[in-house]
């Protein structure tokens, strides 16, 4: 699993915008120099704030789908769900990390508490059979030093 990062942008920003600040196509083509033309290893695909590209493919949003677009659809939401789970995963977890009365910006790191939490995270991902490690077929490793390293 990769996992690739473009931010953090203002919430006022729409995926319109976010698409092309991130340039998001030129790098999943720029991933996959030398491939050939017409077999990409990667793709996007997205809801429909997002528009075309070469390899960014809005969710199909017509009066009536075809068989195939339907299908496409269905294997985009699964993985959007499953993202969308993630997300909020690190706070519920990490009850600290939601308690706002306890989280002083200039007093302590928390920058730092989050990219350490989301990495803790990880490994339960990868260690415990959650809906995340299920979808994406994790298989866990040995042990963990092995996965850290």
């Amino acid at each position: 699993m990769i996992g690739e990062c473009f931010g953090a942008m203002a919430g006022s920003n729409n995926d319109h915008h976010l698409q092309n600040a991130s340039q998001l196509s030129a790098r999943l083509v720029a991933a996959q120099e030398g491939r050939p033309i017409g077999t990409p290893l990667f793709k996007t695909g997205t809801d429909k704030g997002f528009h075309p590209q070469v390899a960014v493919v809005p969710m199909y949003n017509n009066p009536v789908n075809t068989p195939a677009q339907q299908q496409i659809n269905s294997e985009f939401s699964a993985l959007r769900a499953t993202s969308e789970w993630d997300v909020g995963r690190p706070n519920s977890m990490f009850k600290y990390l939601d308690y706002r009365k306890v989280l002083f910006k200039h007093l302590q790191p928390i920058g730092l508490m989050i990219r350490c939490i989301c990495i803790i995270t990880n490994c339960f991902n990868i260690l415990d059979h959650n809906g995340t490690s299920e979808f994406f077929d994790c298989r866990p490793p040995s042990d963990l030093d092995q996965y850290l390293i």
